[in-house]
């Protein structure tokens, strides 16, 4: 099934918050006042994050934006983290007094520019005095340091300073990850799957090479997967009993897309594709993982049969309804595939 590229707006907005997660403008990101109840901010998340989930996109061509996609997700809960404890939310109001907007190449920051202009004339002055007072002061060439040596001692310190702070960042990024992955571990307990996943995920991404998150991150994200399915297999049913077959089919994929182990969503997929939407060879598909996922299944083998029987595979369809047989004797339906062979 083909996918639909991003939009050139989707891709605009993608651009736009990618920028205020970069800036950590969390009040921007969430569209919440300073001063905004706690139930506000989390209707806030629940409404963004559902729009911005990385699964949200499963339909559409991210290409390269699937990163940013990620990022504006891991962005959205820990903004929610943070404006939702309040501990948090005051150390982050110390530390962003005021949210300004977001600056892109296309927009210069003046302010900015006319500080760093001041900056280089008065440093200049600064440098030019320092040196007229040591040329007048030098007693011979000896006491000088030459410009050559001062550049390299001024290369070394710049250089000595970006080290400094991309070790204080990796730190930073590790200690930000125990914290995501302690909240984790305490949501997990406390039963709330879904949260556990997103805080674990966030901190494998903050520290990637940790496989204590990564084997945790497998085992909770299994049982959020799952819950998820769940979710999707309940409201087609519903969706069935309404008769509204076009919603059961999207709820059906959702739940397939997730590879739960029910093997219900791809056996009922599949009947009502044969039924509305016929394509041979995904409802082929869709049967034989039925199949593999509950072998002991009459009724999912004897379909499994009819699909290879309307494919002109005789052989194929003989042996499911044998094994249809097998499981139930008596089971009509087999038998007579096996009649018209």
């Amino acid at each position: 099934m083909s996918k639909t590229p991003l939009s050139s707006e989707e891709i605009s907005e993608l651009e736009r918050l990618s920028i205020m997660v970069d800036q950590e403008q969390h009040y921007r990101l969430l569209d919440v006042g300073r001063h905004s109840e706690a139930s506000v901010v989390q209707a806030a998340y629940y409404k963004h994050s559902r729009k911005w989930h990385p699964d949200a996109f499963f339909r559409k061509d991210v290409g390269e934006y699937g990163p940013v996609i990620d990022k504006i997700f891991m962005g959205l809960t820990q903004a929610f983290q943070v404006l939702s404890d309040p501990k948090k939310k005051q150390q982050y109001d110390r530390k962003h007094p005021a949210q300004k907007a977001v600056q892109t190449e296309d927009t210069p920051n003046t302010d900015s520019n006319t500080r760093v202009g001041t900056r280089h004339r008065k440093g200049r002055r600064r440098r030019e005095r320092e040196r007229k007072r040591s040329t007048e002061a030098s007693t011979g060439a000896s006491q000088v340091e030459s410009a050559r040596d001062i550049k390299e001692r001024m290369k070394k310190k710049r250089q000595a300073d970006v080290l400094g702070q991309i070790s204080m960042t990796v730190a930073e990024q590790k200690r930000k990850a125990q914290e995501h992955f302690d909240q984790g571990m305490k949501e997990y307990t406390n039963g709330h799957v879904m949260q556990a996943a997103t805080a674990i995920h966030l901190a494998c991404k903050l520290d990637p090479k940790n496989e204590h998150f990564a084997e945790h991150f497998r085992v909770v994200r299994k049982e959020a997967r799952t819950i998820k399915a769940l979710e999707f297999i309940a409201a087609a049913e519903n969706a069935e009993s309404f008769s509204n077959y076009g919603r059961a089919i999207e709820q059906y994929r959702k739940a397939v897309s997730y590879e739960c182990e029910d093997a219900t969503p791809y056996a009922r997929l599949a009947y009502l594709l044969s039924k509305l939407d016929p394509d041979p060879r995904e409802i082929l598909r869709l049967l034989q993982i039925a199949v593999q996922k509950d072998p002991n299944n009459a009724e999912y083998h004897c379909l499994l049969g009819e699909s290879y029987f309307r494919q002109g595979m005789t052989l194929n369809a003989k042996r499911e309804f044998q094994a249809a047989i097998a499981i139930k004797k008596d089971y009509e339906r087999a038998i007579d595939g096996l009649k018209i062979l």
